[in-house]
């Protein structure tokens, strides 16, 4: 299986600041893909003149329909929101990382380029969607299983319980936004409150496996896994 790092998925012209037309959902309404809104945050930033933005622009746009740079207001129109509500939605965090793999709240257009080249930081992984495939990934079980039980062990986990464990509905959480709950808050990166961002594909894919066998891994079917029964989780 050819590995999808580097794996180009648009015909992209760094010198073009052209937006491609925004999907549109079932309403009517704007729904720009990963692609199209990445494109359309190169067009903001070439039009206010400005070299980046940070997860507080972000911030106020998707709560305010503003963004401040300096003494001047920006208003934000259709177009701009809906590109604005996309990225709030995980996107902003990869393409964070575009350049560096590394996460600082500050995109740069250098950023949004590099992360465009690679479909995995883009989107997550070759398909064009967030959500990994399990038939795709790359991870073992053997290696989901190290990955979960190391996350767990280290105190990432359900944030409704002291238990070392897995909801269901945090095993969703942690593919479609890559992040888990931390109980510790310490040395690690914090993206929303007692949240940690999953940095590697690999953690990603162990989810996206766990969540294949979840019916079989969560023996006491209480709808999620504890870290005894993943370690039970026959491969």
């Amino acid at each position: 299986m050819p590995d999808p790092v580097g794996r180009k998925t648009h015909n992209f012209d760094p010198d073009s600041f052209n937006v491609p037309k925004f999907r549109e959902d079932e309403g009517g309404n704007l729904n720009p893909t990963d692609y199209q809104a990445a494109m359309a945050l190169r067009n903001f930033m070439k039009r206010n003149n400005e070299p980046f933005i940070t997860s507080e622009h972000l911030s106020e746009a998707n709560s305010k329909g503003t963004v401040t740079f300096g003494d001047r207001v920006i208003q934000v129109n259709a177009q701009d929101g809906a590109m604005f509500a996309k990225l709030q939605g995980g996107l902003f965090n990869r393409l964070d990382a575009g350049t560096s793999a590394t996460h600082d709240g500050v995109v740069g257009v250098k950023d949004i380029n590099d992360a465009i080249r690679n479909s995995l930081s883009l989107h997550g992984n070759k398909e064009g969607h967030w959500t990994p495939p399990a038939e795709s990934v790359s991870t073992t079980k053997q290696q989901a299983k190290e990955r979960l039980v190391a996350l767990l062990e280290d105190n990432k986990g359900s944030s409704n319980s002291n238990d070392k464990q897995f909801k269901i509905d945090e095993v969703h959480y942690a593919i479609n936004h890559h992040k888990v709950f931390d109980k510790t808050k310490e040395n690690v990166i914090i993206f929303a409150d007692g949240e940690v961002f999953l940095d590697d594909r690999a953690s990603v894919e162990a989810f996206s496996l766990l969540l294949k066998d979840f019916d079989m891994v969560d023996a006491d079917k209480n709808k999620a896994a504890s870290i005894e029964e993943i370690r039970n989780w026959q491969i």
